[in-house]
C-alpha cells in the first residue's frame, strides 16, 4: 500500500491510497483541474472516492468528480445531501461502523468528533485494508478518535493540527482571537493528543508510515513533532512540508 497527501490544509485536502496498481481517493477539497493534475489525469485506476465531510476544503470538486470524472462517492447521507452532487448511481450512502468495498479495498467507517461555529458536522474516518494484509487508519479534521484499535495498522494518515501550548501563547500574546483558538480546538486535534493516540489506542507494532496531516502554518513546530515521532516509533514519520 502505498499513501499520498497531495494537500493537506485549511486550503485544500486531496489524499491517495495506491495498491497493486488501483486507487482510491480520499477527500476532493482542490479545483477538479488540480485533482486531476495531482493524479496524472488518469481516472481509469481510481475505484471511488471516500468523503469525510462536507466542508469545502474536502469537498469542493466532488460534483465535478461525479459528472465529469464519472467517479463513485461514498459518504454519510448527511454529508452528501449538504454538497448537493446530483443523484445517481455514483453516489453511495455509507454508515459509521458498516464495512464496505471499493474495489479491491475493504473500507471500515467511524464516527469522528468535529464541530464549529455552525454546529457539529458529521465527519468519517476509515481504515482502509488492501489485498496484501496492509492497512491504513485515516482521521481527519477532529478533536479526538473515538475508535481503540485491536488490529495491526500498517500506515497511519492522522491529523496533527497544532500545539496546545503554542496556541494559548498566541492568544496571550494578541496573536490569536479567542474565538479562532475555541474554534480550532472544535474542530481539530493538537498533536499531544495525536502522539497520545497513536501510542496508547493503536497497534503500531507493524507499522511502516506515519503521515501526519493538516498541520498548521503558524500554531505548531513541524520538525519538533516529527521528531517526537521519531523517537517514539519505528515508522517513517512523513508530513507535507518537511
Amino acid at each position: 500500500m502505498n499513501f499520498t497527501q497531495h494537500a493537506s490544509s485549511s486550503k485544500g485536502n486531496l489524499y491517495e491510497v495506491e495498491s497493486l496498481g488501483r486507487r482510491i481517493l480520499v477527500d476532493c477539497g482542490l479545483s477538479w483541474k488540480k485533482v486531476l493534475r495531482a493524479i496524472s489525469h488518469d481516472l481509469t485506476t481510481v475505484d471511488g472516492i471516500l468523503l469525510t465531510h462536507r466542508h469545502g476544503d474536502h469537498s469542493k470538486s466532488i460534483v465535478e468528480a461525479t459528472t465529469k470524472g464519472c467517479l463513485d462517492v461514498y459518504s454519510s447521507k448527511e454529508t452528501l445531501d449538504k454538497v448537493h452532487p446530483p443523484a445517481s448511481r455514483r453516489i453511495h450512502y455509507i454508515e459509521a461502523e458498516k464495512p464496505f468495498k471499493i474495489g479491491p479495498f475493504d473500507v471500515y467507517p467511524f464516527e469522528v468528533i468535529h464541530s464549529d461555529i455552525h454546529g457539529n458536522v458529521h465527519n468519517l474516518g476509515f481504515i482502509i485494508t488492501d489485498e496484501t494484509g496492509d492497512r491504513l487508519l485515516f482521521a481527519i479534521d477532529t478533536t479526538y478518535i473515538p475508535v481503540v484499535l485491536q488490529t495491526k495498522i500498517t500506515h497511519l494518515a492522522i491529523e496533527a493540527n497544532y500545539d496546545e501550548i503554542r496556541l494559548i501563547q498566541s492568544v496571550e500574546e494578541g496573536n490569536l482571537p479567542d474565538f479562532i483558538s475555541d474554534r480550532i480546538r472544535r474542530s481539530h486535534m493538537n498533536w499531544q493528543e495525536t502522539l497520545r493516540y497513536a501510542s496508547e489506542d493503536c497497534d503500531l507494532s507493524q507499522c511502516r508510515e506515519i503521515h501526519l496531516l493538516h498541520m498548521s502554518s503558524t500554531n505548531i513546530d513541524k520538525a519538533k513533532v516529527v521528531q517526537a515521532f521519531q523517537d517514539q516509533f519505528a515508522a517513517e514519520v512523513i508530513t507535507d512540508g518537511l
